[in-house]
């Protein structure tokens, strides 16, 4: 499969190193699956998976034209997948920071969590209004005043 997927790609390879756009589009095309693989394999993370391969297909443009020989591409495209997926699986974010954090997040809830928190509230109000008033004392008692259940 491999041997085939090289030969078939080799003629778009020379014309990619070249400048051809169109046979270098063909060529992500037809390896667009294995560089996923890879990234997705070693970064576990979808999202990121798809920026390193956006970046190996931006990287093997580049340096096509250093490729001497059309039917390596597959190897060496994969090379570049593995090297650049560690390289960024190493370069991970730094956990924020307690003093980053509050700057970069709008604590103010946003319209969704005020309708689902209105929507909470009022389905907690008919529940406590359908038991009995001695329950109703109990699980207030224990709920918002931290008491025990006796």
């Amino acid at each position: 499969m491999n041997a085939t997927l090289a030969l078939r790609c080799a003629p778009d390879v020379a014309a990619a190193a070249r400048g051809d756009q169109h046979a270098f589009a063909r060529l992500v095309d037809e390896t667009r699956s294995t560089v996923t693989s890879i990234t997705l394999a070693i970064l576990r993370d979808v999202e990121l998976s798809r920026d390193v391969a956006q970046e190996v297909y931006l990287m093997a443009w580049r340096d096509l034209r250093r490729l001497r020989d059309p039917h390596s591409f597959l190897p060496w495209l994969r090379q570049i997948t593995r090297n650049r997926a560690h390289t960024r699986q190493h370069r991970r974010l730094e956990p924020v920071t307690d003093t980053i954090l509050p700057a970069a997040a709008d604590p103010r809830p946003d319209a969704v969590d005020m309708l689902v928190a209105e929507e909470e509230r009022a389905a907690l109000e008919r529940a406590l209004g359908e038991l009995p008033p001695s329950a109703r004392e109990v699980v207030l008692l224990y709920y918002r005043e931290g008491q025990s259940t006796a």
